[in-house]
């Protein structure tokens, strides 16, 4: 017989806590796939003048991809088997999305 476990009680180390700024999530993949809620849950007009602004997430109705980088929001989607289009847009909306805000970049060695 064999046992083996995980610790889950790890701290972390300075260097760790400080890398990372708080994310912030809006809605639930599982509400979409499960229940259905294609609607808006975020504006992203409502986030668009911060400096630094990364996030990533579907189009409201699974129209598109919506991806923020740096700032610039851009959403893509699929029109045809050959044809697709890109627009540099913050007026659009989500059921879910991911996002945060990075002023400054610190570089860390992975393990």
């Amino acid at each position: 017989m064999t046992l083996i476990s995980c610790n889950s009680n790890t701290k972390s180390t300075d260097l760790e806590q400080d890398a990372y700024t708080p994310i912030k999530v809006v809605g639930a993949m599982k509400n979409v796939m499960s229940k259905g809620e294609l609607g808006s849950r975020i504006n992203l007009e409502t986030i668009a003048i911060k400096k630094g602004l990364y996030g990533i997430g579907p189009e409201s109705y699974l129209t598109g991809e919506i991806l923020i980088n740096n700032g610039e929001a851009y959403v893509s989607k699929i029109l045809t088997d050959s044809t697709m289009t890109l627009d540099k847009t913050f007026n659009t909306t989500a059921p879910f999305f991911v996002y945060g805000n990075v002023d400054t970049w610190k570089e860390i060695d992975l393990p």
